[in-house]
């Protein structure tokens, strides 16, 4: 199984997103443009996983999402990532980076502690609108024209999520989702 553990989009936070594709494919002659179901911010990709080391990144996921509460994010600017002569075309994080950047972390030490290797190369929190790009005009040009409006959301849930096909669709499909401070709500007798 090919697994990634990420952050789900609300219905409303999608739409700004695929407008803001939108713009952005105006402007390339060419792309893999992401689907608006397939929309998340991704906090660790694994990779081709076995059944057990799945279980194993269920019970790291469930720590993390029990020692944080939920917490609001802002979406960002639109960025690229250079990949030979393509772009990965993105929007990033504003508010609330802070708290998915804290998850991260805690998250990798789980994993890593569990013998689930997680390098650490840095973290930029985006939201991949399309790969293989091949722009018509400069990137800063793009980073200027192309406003996202602004979009807070709530993150609630931390997923682990199954990358697959279905029907020749690729599609993340949501396998568990941990909700963040649910310990709390256990506390409460909620």
């Amino acid at each position: 199984m090919r697994i990634f553990i990420g952050i789900e989009m609300d219905e409303q936070t999608r739409s700004v997103l695929k407008r803001t594709a939108g713009f952005l494919k105006s402007s390339t002659s060419r792309g893999n443009y992401t689907r608006a179901e397939n929309y998340h911010l991704t906090v660790h990709f694994l990779g081709e996983i076995s059944e057990q080391t799945l279980k194993d990144v269920m019970v790291c996921t469930e720590k993390t999402a029990r020692a944080y509460e939920p917490f609001q994010m802002e979406l960002g600017g639109i960025g690229f990532f250079k990949k030979k002569n393509r772009r990965v075309g993105w929007v990033g994080t504003g508010s609330g980076s802070y708290y998915l950047s804290e998850v991260y972390h805690h998250l990798k030490n789980e994993l890593n502690g569990s013998g689930i290797s997680i390098s650490d190369n840095g973290y930029t929190p985006h939201i991949t609108l399309g790969r293989q790009l091949k722009l018509e005009k400069e990137e800063d040009t793009l980073k200027r024209e192309i406003h996202v409006p602004a979009q807070t959301f709530k993150v609630q849930y931390i997923t682990v999520f199954e990358s697959t096909r279905v029907d020749g669709v690729l599609t993340y499909v949501p396998i568990k989702r941990y909700e963040f401070g649910a310990h709390l709500l256990e506390k409460k007798g909620m």
